[in-house]
Formats: C-alpha cells, structure tokens, sequence
C-alpha cells in the first residue's frame, strides 16, 4: 500500500512507520485502536513489541469501531470512552499533567486589551 506514496527507503523511516523506531526510547505508550481500522494489526505489533521489551504501554481495541472514530467523542459512546481511557492514562503515567490550575482573573487576556 505505502509503495504508491513512498520509496522503500522512506517506509522505514521512523517519522513514517514507529514500528522501525527504537522501542526502548518510547515513553509510555497508550494505543487506541479501532476494531474495523487498516491500521489494527499494526497497532497490535506496536503493543507487542513494547510489551516484549516491558516497556509501559497499553492497547485498548474498540469494537465496531473504524479509524478515527474518537473524533465524534460527543456523539459516539466508543469515541467518548476513548477520550476519558486516554485521559485516565495520562494522568496515571503523569498525575501533574491534567490536574486543574488556577488562574487568577487578572492573568486572563481580554479580547481587544
């Protein structure tokens, strides 16, 4: 499939496919993945590698979904649970990352100031 868009050369290029990429530099990966997506064995190869090197990582494969569903994250159950997994494993890797900050009224730009 990638032969019509790329050299094989660039097919192995990690900016294009992770699967090339040195797995012991990932961070902490979570894969949302969709049953009915192109992309499903890849990201089951992705979460198998990681795994095997015991890097932290977690697939969570959502059924009867197909790619990009977790864009209509307002109007699909699937896509609005994948956007809450994601966020839950975030703040586990990160707890620092999604905790509320407060913001004094004074610091907020107002339109045309």
């Amino acid at each position: 499939m990638f032969d019509r868009y790329m050299t094989l050369a660039d097919q192995k290029d990690t900016r294009f496919n992770v699967l090339f990429a040195d797995m012991m530099q990932m961070p902490p990966t979570f894969i949302a993945a969709a049953e009915y997506d192109v992309f499903l064995d890849a990201s089951v190869e992705l979460h198998r590698q990681l795994e095997s090197l015991g890097q932290s990582c977690q697939l969570e494969i959502y059924k009867g979904m197909s790619h990009m569903f977790f864009g209509f994250s307002r109007c699909v159950g699937q896509a609005e649970k994948c956007v809450r997994d994601i966020a839950c494993y975030l703040q586990q890797k990160n707890p620092a990352i999604l905790q509320p900050t407060s913001i004094n009224s004074s610091d907020v730009r107002r339109e045309g100031q």
